[in-house]
């Protein structure tokens, strides 16, 4: 019975407690994504739980484990190589990101596809700026 009450009063404090909502984010290792447009890829937001961004089972919410959160990051968009989310009690959300580079271009007959050192498509350039297009791979 103690211990029921016990486990309540500690869930209610998780759930109301202003130190469980997002007060600081850091992100760091960003450079072509803006800290917004990462923030907004978490699905987090200022004043939010901290948990809100936890996905997954018990185990994921007990060690506060973004990692579906992260993962669908990096399958939507491929300037993401890896990205850590994790959190720091008293209201902090620690993002830790890895971007590809762009290293050439390839053209095609809609503009040029910017690639990394692994040939993934990080965007397409329009036609229109050629000339801020370099290197060109030619010839595929």
């Amino acid at each position: 019975f103690i211990l029921g009450r016990a486990f309540t009063a500690m869930v209610l404090c998780i759930l109301f407690l202003p130190a469980f909502r997002v007060k600081t984010v850091n992100i760091e290792g960003n450079v072509v994504l803006s800290d917004e447009e990462i923030l907004s890829m978490t699905g987090l937001s200022y004043g939010d739980h901290i948990l809100s961004g936890v996905s997954g089972n018990i185990f994921d919410l007990l060690s506060l484990n973004y990692g579906k959160t992260e993962q669908a990051i990096m399958e939507k968009n491929p300037y993401v190589e890896s990205i850590t989310i994790s959190v720091k009690i008293h209201s902090t959300i620690n993002i830790e990101i890895k971007e590809r580079q762009k290293i050439a271009y390839i053209k095609t007959a809609d503009g040029y596809l910017a690639i990394d050192r692994d040939g993934i498509v990080l965007e397409l350039s329009s036609a229109d700026n050629a000339s801020e297009v370099r290197p060109v791979i030619c010839g595929m």
